[in-house]
């Protein structure tokens, strides 16, 4: 209870012991959990809240906003910001307030922020997941079983939920098969990473478990990498793999490692603009030409990938439709409309890193 007496919607979350955007969406007649709904009737019927309508309770909400939570791995990285950019210019659109959290790269972060939304009044979550080593989702979604819930930019992390994503495995097997068309056979893989796997497990193997399916956009354009080489029947080299983080000091180091374990390299797949342009600068401190000795791609398309020397070919996907979709198809959950997952290719923007073998 408020100090006026008042009674709040986190007073009878919290001995409901459901969240509070759960008792806003129960009060507002938005069907929820059986069990949930039992367990705020039970509440209401207190003796302490007799005489507390539902209608009485609806106008002393703590929020009465329409508010869409949207959670990022890192809102720094090109990425994720142009993905919200498109998600907040469409929830503006139905009506929507979107508040974005930025998780910093950590799972411990970003479970205290699922924590910290759990209290908002929120009508759905937009979630883009941290990709962890530690493979289960963290026990905070369960906070928010019971509001529309839309992943984006990762595939078959929750199960019955929609996603919106890209086709990394065709992503990385169209980018393969691109270099290989220029002539380079002895093409190395830079897998981003937020944070290095436990283990000295090998990289071929770690993308056979089913924990890291689709969780890790770098490990399925790998995937696609693999399937590229089978088909062109070039076997698989371990020395041309290399893991970093997912930062130009990444690229460097990744591209600094592969000069020293694979001299014949001739091409370099990089999983993120940012990591290419560091990989370009360590090439091209140590003597290479770019392209003529080593080709270098990379991801996302971003404002970067024009004004690094020479610019960068790069694997576009189209982030900020991620964004924009992925607002559209929680506003349908919201309206109890039937979703399905969304998925969009990709395609290669060519430009001067990259140039046929000669």
């Amino acid at each position: 209870m408020s100090r006026k007496g008042q009674v709040r919607l986190k007073d009878i979350a919290q001995e409901a012991n459901v969240s509070v955007a759960t008792v806003s969406r129960y009060l507002s007649g938005t069907l929820i959990r059986q069990e949930s709904a039992k367990s705020i009737e039970k509440v209401l019927r207190k003796k302490d809240w007799a005489g507390y309508s539902t209608a009485h309770l609806r106008q002393t909400k703590d929020i009465d906003t329409r508010t869409i939570g949207l959670i990022v791995p890192d809102i720094e990285h090109n990425y994720f910001a142009t993905i919200a950019a498109g998600a907040m210019e469409v929830a503006r659109s139905h009506g929507y307030m979107i508040v974005v959290a930025s998780a910093s790269r950590s799972r411990t972060d970003e479970r205290q922020l699922l924590g910290q939304m759990s209290h908002l009044h929120l009508e759905g979550l937009l979630y883009v997941p941290v990709a962890s080593w530690e493979g289960a989702n963290p026990p905070e979604l369960d906070l928010f079983k019971d509001i529309p819930t839309v992943v984006v930019a990762r595939r078959n992390v929750l199960p019955g939920k929609p996603h919106v994503y890209t086709d990394n495995i065709t992503g990385g097997y169209v980018a393969t098969r691109y270099m290989l068309s220029l002539g380079r056979k002895n093409i190395g893989f830079i897998i981003g990473v937020w944070e290095f796997p436990f283990g000295g497990m090998d990289i071929v193997e770690l993308v056979k478990d089913p924990a890291t399916l689709g969780g890790f956009a770098s490990l399925d354009r790998f995937r696609g990498y693999l399937k590229a080489l089978a088909e062109f029947k070039i076997p698989y080299d371990p020395l041309l793999v290399a893991i970093a983080p997912w930062s130009f000091e990444g690229g460097k180091m990744a591209a600094a490692e592969l000069i020293g374990k694979a001299p014949a390299i001739d091409g370099i797949i990089a999983t993120s603009d940012t990591m290419a342009s560091g990989v370009l600068d360590t090439y091209k401190t140590h003597g290479f030409s770019v392209p003529r000795d080593i080709s270098v791609m990379s991801w996302d398309n971003s404002e970067l990938a024009r004004f690094t020397d020479p610019q960068l070919t790069s694997v576009e996907q189209p982030s900020r439709r991620m964004g924009e979709s992925s607002v559209d198809v929680l506003n349908r959950m919201i309206k109890h409309e039937n979703v399905q997952d969304i998925v969009f290719d990709v395609t290669i923007v060519p430009r001067g890193s990259t140039s046929i073998r000669k």
